[in-house]
């Protein structure tokens, strides 16, 4: 059921002009940005707690996140 086509569907809310989607990318900006966790370790956070939640999506994202922020 989870393709990982359907994220491509996430531009579809930001051409939208989607209030809810840009309050959500502001809230996750300044989630992940560097501060006192570095965003390495806000991105290997997020990957656990995507492994709880099983959500295949956020997996995926998180983990891309986390290897371009220096995880092996």
């Amino acid at each position: 059921m989870q393709t990982m086509d359907n994220l491509k569907k996430l531009r579809k809310l930001d051409q939208a002009n989607n209030d809810g989607w840009k309050k959500f990318q502001q809230f996750n900006s300044a989630a992940m940005a560097q501060g006192a966790i570095s965003v390495k370790n806000k991105e290997l956070i997020a990957v656990a707690v995507a492994l709880t939640t099983q959500c295949n999506y956020c997996l995926e994202l998180h983990r891309q996140g986390a290897e371009k922020a220096g995880a092996a």
